[in-house]
């Protein structure tokens, strides 16, 4: 009997994943673009009063609307039940926002180192929920 000679194996082909080898660097830079577009305020949403109509056949031309920048003095939420005074705030000792004392637990107040009530930007209002002695200003805010 005479023996066989091994057989050669042939090397296996590897599937192709489905990939191509583009798809990750095209991925980070969309990512980074869409951070920058963003960024760029670019994916701004528009609001009801941020285009002002015009008249005649003038074509549109944006404006935006709102209040005047002015010092918050009084907050009313009457779905919360809340009328309270409003009294400016800074930063705290540790770099958080400051709120109103406890003693005037039922009063509010504004952040005074950011925007104004109709400024660009978020104007931040604070207040108290409760103290020992019972609910405050925010307490029903949920």
């Amino acid at each position: 009997m005479a023996a066989r000679p091994p057989t050669a194996v042939a090397p296996r082909r590897s599937r192709p994943s489905g990939r191509s080898p583009w798809s990750i660097p095209l991925a980070v830079v969309l990512v980074l673009a869409g951070v920058f577009a963003t960024g760029a305020g670019l994916g701004r949403s528009v609001g009801p009063f941020d285009l002002a109509p015009t008249g005649g056949d003038q074509p549109a031309r944006r404006e935006s609307v709102g209040l005047s920048a002015s010092r918050p003095v009084r907050l009313s939420v009457p779905a919360i039940k809340v009328t309270a005074p409003v009294a400016p705030v800074g930063q705290a000792r540790d770099g958080s926002i400051a709120v109103p004392p406890l003693e005037r637990h039922n009063e509010t107040g504004w952040y005074d180192r950011g925007p104004t009530p109709g400024e660009p930007g978020p104007a931040v209002i604070v207040g108290h929920v409760d103290t020992k002695s019972g609910p405050s200003v925010f307490y029903d805010l949920g």
